[in-house]
């Protein structure tokens, strides 16, 4: 139910460990997560756990990039 509150379409389900990364563009371990300037929620202690991220910016610079 979340959804209607915040848009479903900026979390990332983690599976097996993994969740996709829209700033790398694949899956990635979800550990890369912690440090990510554009997670804004982590939550792997749910049934099903889930990262949320920030809405990607068409912005993003190389460095940002890198630093994600």
């Amino acid at each position: 139910m979340f959804p209607i509150i915040r848009p479903a379409a900026h979390y990332r389900v983690i599976d097996q460990g993994r969740v996709h990364c829209p700033t790398r563009g694949r899956e990635v371990e979800f550990d890369l997560c912690a440090g990510c300037a554009m997670a804004t929620e982590i939550r792997p202690d749910l049934p099903v756990g889930y990262v949320r991220c920030r809405p990607e910016s068409s912005g993003l610079s190389f460095v940002q990039w890198l630093l994600a």
